[in-house]
């Protein structure tokens, strides 16, 4: 379970990256990455007290939720996506395939290689 919600996290995120224009892009990706150099005891606490706060100590949310998000996941998607042509995507949108068209049935299949 959480090895595809971590996959399904990482698609969605890496294709908003990578294709759509939003205030503070250049900004978000960097502070993502940032938090992947962070020893694991500096990020265990906050997740302890995130847990707690939701009541979720000693629960299975607890052991699954927080390893939804995955940033190395992100990062490959990311330099994935970034190397597939943009002509790929103006076909499709000429073809009338709207933004999540062109992610489910042109760039998921592609990306299984």
């Amino acid at each position: 379970m959480v090895a595809l919600a971590k996959i399904i996290l990482s698609l969605l995120a890496a294709f908003a990256y990578t294709h759509f224009k939003f205030r503070g892009r250049g900004l978000l990706f960097p502070m993502c990455m940032i938090t992947q150099m962070l020893p694991l005891p500096v990020r265990i606490v906050p997740t302890f007290q995130l847990m707690a706060s939701f009541d979720w100590i000693n629960s299975y949310y607890a052991l699954t939720i927080p390893f939804f998000a995955s940033t190395t996941g992100i990062l490959l998607f990311r330099q994935f996506f970034m190397t597939v042509p943009r002509d790929l995507s103006d076909a499709a949108r000429v073809d009338g395939a709207g933004p999540m068209r062109y992610f489910l049935q042109i760039l998921v299949p592609v990306s299984k290689t």
